[in-house]
């Protein structure tokens, strides 16, 4: 059996995970309100530590930005009024990892002499999630690409590889109790209920795959400054370009979803300090 779930699962230590169940977008989009609703130097100071808590564990060039700024605010080096705007991109990119189902299955011999008929367990293992190219960024004469700030499958695999041991004690408990019930019920009602009550334990060992389900493969992350013209165009999504007006709000954000290649991409354009209600750009 231990040599069955090494197989499964490999060693867990070994798994990319983010280290104290930090989720990196969740950190980063906390860190980004506070740096947009601040008002004082006190208050740009608690988006600092949240930047580099992100920096800790994805250091993309966006994320060191945003961590800079958010020093040179709180010291009192930049000012807000003076600060040109700034634009965010998010992708919140293709299909997340599903949770598929690994048997363990030890059939064992012995019909009709007291012993079981079955015994397994059935264990979660993570797939990959289904993530497409990033994409690019037009901003007046500059181009940029989004980069991967933090993925799904790193995420779950902090949270599963410190709940493994509790899965794999239910499971086995599991599949003891069953053992148990198959024993009795050969020794009270002969071979046909023992076999009868195999079937059912192989019939009833199942995993809990549930997940959700509307989580992307990965949050991608890029920033500039708010381009003269006012209007972006996004690239990679769709056979055409996306072209989006950016309102000239201090701190905006482009707020882009697409599930797969022949999915529709939904773009939304966010005011990150609140003042202001999120325009769609894709109708």
């Amino acid at each position: 059996t231990q040599t069955a779930i090494r197989e499964a699962y490999g060693s867990p230590s070994q798994w990319a995970i983010y280290a104290d169940f930090v989720n990196p977008f969740a950190t980063y989009m906390h860190g980004l309100f506070r740096l947009a609703t601040a008002t004082s130097s006190t208050e740009y100071e608690q988006a600092v530590p949240l930047f580099e808590r992100v920096a800790g564990v994805s250091s993309t060039p966006t994320e060191l930005e945003d961590l800079v700024l958010a020093e040179a605010l709180a010291a009192g080096r930049v000012s807000a009024d003076d600060r040109e705007p700034l634009v965010w991109v998010v992708f919140d990119n293709g299909v997340g990892p599903r949770l598929r189902e690994t048997r363990i299955d030890l059939p064992l011999a012995g019909i009709g002499d007291g012993s079981v008929s079955y015994a397994g367990i059935a264990l979660p293992s993570i797939t990959d999630g289904r993530p497409l190219p990033g994409i690019t960024v037009d901003a007046g004469n500059t181009r940029f690409k989004t980069r991967e700030l933090a993925s799904m499958k790193r995420v779950m695999n902090t949270e599963f590889q410190a709940r493994l041991d509790g899965i794999l004690l239910r499971s086995m408990t599991s599949a003891v109790v069953k053992m148990a019930g198959q024993a009795a019920a050969e020794e009270e009602y002969g071979a046909m209920g023992g076999l009868i009550a195999g079937i059912a334990s192989a019939a009833t060992t199942q995993a809990d795959l549930r997940v959700w389900r509307a989580l992307p493969a990965r949050w991608e992350t890029v920033r500039f400054k708010r381009p003269e013209d006012g209007s972006i165009v996004l690239k990679g999504l769709q056979p055409s370009p996306i072209r989006v007006s950016l309102p000239n709000w201090p701190m905006a954000m482009v707020y882009v979803r697409q599930t797969g290649p022949d999915a529709p991409a939904t773009v939304r354009v966010v005011d990150l300090s609140g003042r202001h209600d999120a325009v769609s750009a894709t109708g």
